[in-house]
């Protein structure tokens, strides 16, 4: 096989894990966007092209698995995609709701004059999310 045939052949090769599984690639990259642009990630910069490789990377390994648990892999996904993007812009969502509740603080809403970008995030038991993260690098 000539050297030209072979660079078509892998470049027709490229996509089709990302055309297989496109919907889920849409969503997946959505998510990650939105949080990518709300969500504080200390002195760390997230890229979109970062992104757009790791979401690929999924796209790869989900079109490599058997149908039935490619299936349940971006149903486990999609809900924990979802679940973790609901806890980081709770406040947002809330503020852009309109909802009054005791629960809301200004601070914690990154749409409003005074977001903190550098406020803990806890976790259960009043652990901070970033001592723990920075312990285990």
């Amino acid at each position: 096989m000539s050297e030209p045939n072979t660079i078509k052949k892998i470049l027709k090769t490229l996509p089709k894990p990302v055309v297989a599984n496109l919907r889920f690639f849409i969503v997946m990259f959505a998510v990650g966007l939105i949080s990518v642009i709300f969500v504080h990630h200390g002195k760390r910069h997230v890229s979109i092209f970062e992104l757009f490789f790791e979401v690929y990377l999924l796209c790869l390994v989900v079109h490599l698995l058997p149908r039935l648990l490619r299936n349940a892999v971006k149903a486990m996904n999609y809900v924990l995609a979802y679940l973790l993007g609901m806890i980081d812009i709770d406040q947002m969502l809330v503020f852009l709701g309109g909802i009054s509740t005791k629960f809301y603080r200004e601070e914690d809403n990154p749409l409003s004059g005074s977001y903190d970008r550098g406020r803990k995030r806890m976790i259960k038991d009043g652990v901070d999310y970033d001592v723990i993260r920075t312990e285990k690098k």
